[in-house]
């Protein structure tokens, strides 16, 4: 239901990935953590004729709308596989790029998953990722999180992300690969009004729910509310433009 308005909201992500992905007609894909197919179709008309995308998630739903987006879009480039990060199902040496937007941030052994990124990575390869930055400066979660906190009297949850600059950076090279890390302030807009972004949220981030859902009937009404105002204040009548700090790391083998 959402994937049209995740893929417009994160477009400035991916169009930054591609960015320092360096992809070319020929080359060979991997993205993990596809979700419904981004950024993996996004990718796949860049590396053609020949290459291919290999779009890959731990849920063979999500993957079966991938495999519907692609048939429909002609792409017979993209090829989709259930695949744990911590196992990929991969010769080594099989992909020139390897690309995760949003992803990195969930891998439950992160050192280990880096080390089979390199493993399956061509030398001279690189790898791309993105994920959030510094909670305090991520608008959806200032507008959201922080305000039912506010009504709760307790910390929310962090996003998930790497807080601290060169988190990531020092992750990939540990798993021996060269890698560099910037993090850049980009404007999300999402498409919708701040009804349907507080929906999306509520279904998406169980965490949030759980907050709001602790709050007493009378009181939850009023905290919603007051997110809902906050969300307008980023409302052009069109997108909800949130601003949000953005890690993105390049790795090289």
């Amino acid at each position: 239901r959402w994937h049209p308005h995740l893929t417009t909201w994160w477009a400035p992500v991916t169009d930054a990935l591609i960015a320092r992905a360096d992809l070319r007609p020929g080359l060979t894909v991997l993205d993990l953590a596809s979700g419904t197919g981004e950024p993996a179709l996004t990718l796949a008309p860049l590396v053609l004729p020949d290459g291919q995308v290999m779009a890959t998630d731990l849920l063979h739903e999500m993957l079966s709308l991938t495999e519907e987006q692609a048939r429909d879009r002609g792409y017979d480039n993209v090829r989709c596989q259930v695949a744990d990060v911590g196992d990929l199902p991969f010769a080594d040496a099989s992909f020139d790029r390897v690309t995760c937007r949003f992803g990195v941030m969930f891998f439950p052994d992160l050192p280990r998953a880096l080390r089979e990124v390199r493993r399956v990575l061509r030398p001279g390869g690189r790898a791309v990722f993105t994920a959030w930055g510094p909670e305090q400066e991520q608008v959806y979660w200032t507008s959201t999180a922080e305000v039912v906190r506010r009504h709760l009297g307790e910390v929310p949850p962090s996003p998930a992300g790497f807080n601290v600059p060169g988190t990531l950076e020092a992750a990939l090279q540990k798993a021996d690969m060269d890698a560099e890390e910037e993090v850049i302030t980009i404007n999300l807009p999402f498409p919708g009004r701040p009804a349907e972004f507080l929906e999306w949220f509520r279904g998406a981030v169980a965490p949030f729910d759980q907050m709001v859902n602790r709050l007493p009937a009378e009181r939850r009404e009023a905290a919603l509310d007051d997110v809902l105002a906050t969300l307008g204040r980023h409302d052009d009548g069109r997108h909800l433009n949130l601003p949000a700090p953005v890690v993105l790391a390049v790795a090289f083998r």
